[in-house]
This record gives C-alpha cells, sequence and structure tokens, in this order.
C-alpha cells in the first residue's frame, strides 16, 4: 500500500520540486565551466584586430582558442599551450575544427613565442582585447583562454590554471552545437 501511495506521489513531488525552483533538470548536465561572454563580444568591427583572424584562417564552423597571456609569460604559456593541444587531440576528428593560437604584445627574448601553437605578436590588438575583456568581465587576470567562433565574436573564456576536462567539454560542447556541413 506504501509502495502504491509512493508510486503516485513521487511524479507530483519531482515536478513541484522543479517548478518551485529547487531542482534544476532542464539545464543540469549542460552548465558551461567556463565563463559566458553574454552578449558574445563581436571582434569585426574592432579596430587592430584584423590580422588576428587572418592568421587563424577560420573556416565556417571552425573555433579558435585564443591564449591572451600577460607580457612575460614564456615557460608558462607553454605550458598552458601543451595542455591545449593535448585536449585538441582528445577530441579526436572533431578536433580538427579547433585552432589554437596565442596573440601576445611582444615577442619574448628567446624569438618565436610558443613554438606549439601559431602565435602573433600585435601589440594594439592585444592591448584593444585586453581592454575588451576588463570591460566585459570585471576582475580578469592574464592568461586567459578564450573561444572564439568563425564569425570573429568571443563567445567563451577560462582562466589558464582551469581544469583540463572542463575545457575540454566545453569545447565538445560547442563544436556538437555548431556542427556545420
Amino acid at each position: 500500500m506504501i509502495g502504491l501511495i509512493a508510486i503516485f506521489v513521487s511524479p507530483i513531488l519531482v515536478a513541484w520540486l522543479t517548478t518551485s525552483g529547487y531542482v534544476d533538470l532542464v539545464s543540469w548536465g549542460r552548465t558551461n565551466r567556463g565563463s559566458l561572454i553574454t552578449p558574445p563580444l563581436d571582434l569585426r568591427d574592432v579596430a587592430d584586430t584584423e590580422g588576428l583572424f587572418e592568421r587563424a584562417n577560420l573556416a565556417p564552423g571552425e573555433w579558435l582558442l585564443l591564449l591572451l597571456p600577460p607580457p612575460e609569460c614564456a615557460q608558462a604559456c607553454a605550458q598552458i599551450i601543451e595542455r591545449l593541444t593535448t585536449i585538441r587531440r582528445l577530441l579526436g576528428y572533431s578536433g580538427q575544427r579547433v585552432h589554437i593560437l596565442s596573440l601576445s604584445g611582444a615577442k619574448q627574448p628567446d624569438g618565436e613565442l610558443i613554438p606549439q601553437a601559431k602565435s602573433l605578436v600585435n601589440l594594439a590588438a592585444y592591448l584593444k582585447l585586453n581592454e575588451l575583456l576588463t570591460k566585459a568581465v570585471a576582475d580578469i587576470a592574464l592568461p586567459q583562454i578564450l573561444f572564439l567562433d568563425w564569425r570573429e565574436q568571443l563567445v567563451l573564456r577560462f582562466d589558464a590554471d582551469a581544469p583540463s576536462i572542463d575545457v575540454k567539454k566545453d569545447i565538445k560542447r560547442l563544436l556538437q552545437a555548431s556542427k556545420i556541413r
């Protein structure tokens, strides 16, 4: 008798919990682990960022992981790029739609900024992007990992010390949602 009552009362209890806001089943397992930039920052009209996307050479449906490092970041940024490269490999076939680029304000003393990724030295773009991020997000500290889509919109950001599994899950979700055949 108690089991029969539980069978009939449990759906009512679950419905009440979800409608009252105690349990959010709709977004359960679908939340971003990084910080979503809302509304996305459209960089098409921003001066000094043209070379950024020409260097990345993105086709429709592709994504750019942009590392925005602090001024002195040779060894630490190389490790971050290595992590991003590993995440890209773990994505398998979908990882071909992800490009990695490092944007810096100045070259490091040893020449190339980070050998594992494309790097771009453009002080004006670096300063402008840093300014836009500071306006959009309070208390931001470099280095940052930024997700940009092929339409040159900044949609998501991570602190550089974010767990790799969180970055991978968000990239995987973005790639699945933006499949263009």
